[in-house]
């Protein structure tokens, strides 16, 4: 079971700010501590110079999760989108206006609802950035991407099959 401080939502902006910029990133390190701290019995009572020791490794996992979590969405994300331009590609071959076509806003959003829920799925695959309790910021920052891009998959799916009716009824 996960016991968790309540992570307030601007960590959760700096951490999606640290994950584009790499600001902020101390702010997510120091929240990975807090809720290190908080989760362990055995490092409360321990002195100054153990938690310093724990935060400086912290600091250290924090930003190899970081950098590990841009590497596998990067690469989800390069597989996923040479997938798409690899089939307008062939496509292209027997129709060529297909980019013309493809332009056309139901075509588009299914495009992109297509690109958002495989995305999420291929980016959802394991990480060698998780935790054991897989409660650290950028752990949640991940299940917040999966999230968005499933919520958006959705909402382009929708937006492709309502724009397809306006064309045909």
């Amino acid at each position: 079971m996960r016991t968790r401080l309540k992570t307030p939502i601007k960590i959760y902006i700096k951490a999606f700010l640290s994950f584009l910029t790499g600001l902020f990133v101390e702010d997510c390190e120091s929240c990975d501590f807090e809720i290190e701290l908080a989760g362990n019995e055995q490092l409360r009572p321990a002195s100054s110079e153990r938690k310093q020791k724990c935060k400086l490794d912290g600091i250290q996992r924090t930003s190899v999760r970081l950098h590990l979590l841009r590497k596998k969405l990067l690469f989800s994300f390069i597989i996923i989108f040479s997938a798409i331009i690899a089939s307008v590609l062939c496509v292209s071959f027997w129709d060529k206006c297909v980019l013309k076509n493809m332009l056309v806003p139901n075509r588009l959003f299914a495009i992109l609802s297509i690109l958002s829920f495989s995305w999420a799925t291929l980016g959802r695959l394991g990480w060698e950035g998780q935790s054991f309790p897989g409660n650290t910021v950028f752990e949640d920052l991940d299940k917040l991407i999966f999230k968005s891009l499933y919520w958006f998959g959705a909402f382009f799916g929708i937006l492709a099959v309502a724009s397809y009716a306006s064309q045909v009824g």
